[in-house]
């Protein structure tokens, strides 16, 4: 015969609290899952449903084609290229944006950052400054792109 260990008002006390915790927590995190899954989830699953129809997003009407979008979009000779060019400038601006971040916080936090320091006054809005002046990634593509089409 086994024994069934009685369960004690301070053990049910902080089996309470530790579910009021777990609770506490989830509450506080649901705001942001709900943001998240509004603003990432629900859009990704928006536009999978609205690729599967033919027309505009704006009439009543539309056709539904299914996977037909897709087969046209597969069968554009042009489709290949524009893949290409896009992982090619990602990986790209990806790649070089690392290492020159990287070079740079080196530098700043090697010697430039120790005579910073040994000014009477420090600045330490120095390494702000010096990051507020990198151009968007944004004007870099739509002026190569402006370039590539002979827009300049």
């Amino acid at each position: 015969m086994t024994k069934l260990a009685a369960v004690t008002p301070s053990k049910a006390k902080d089996r309470l609290y530790t579910l009021l915790g777990w609770l506490k927590g989830y509450l506080l995190v649901a705001p942001a899952i709900i943001l998240l899954c509004y603003f990432t989830i629900y859009p990704i699953f928006w536009q999978i449903n609205s690729a599967l129809y033919d027309g505009s997003l704006l009439s009543k009407k539309r056709n539904f084609v299914g996977l037909g979008n897709f087969r046209q979009l597969l069968a554009n000779p042009e489709f290949g290229q524009t893949v290409g060019n896009t992982l090619f400038y990602t990986i790209g601006v990806v790649a070089i944006t690392m290492v020159l971040s990287t070079l740079a916080a080196v530098w700043l936090n090697g010697k430039v950052q120790k005579r910073i320091n040994s000014l009477k006054e420090p600045i330490p809005t120095y390494n702000m400054v010096f990051f507020i002046c990198h151009p968007p990634h944004t004007e870099k593509s739509l002026r190569w792109t402006a370039r590539k089409n002979g827009i300049s």
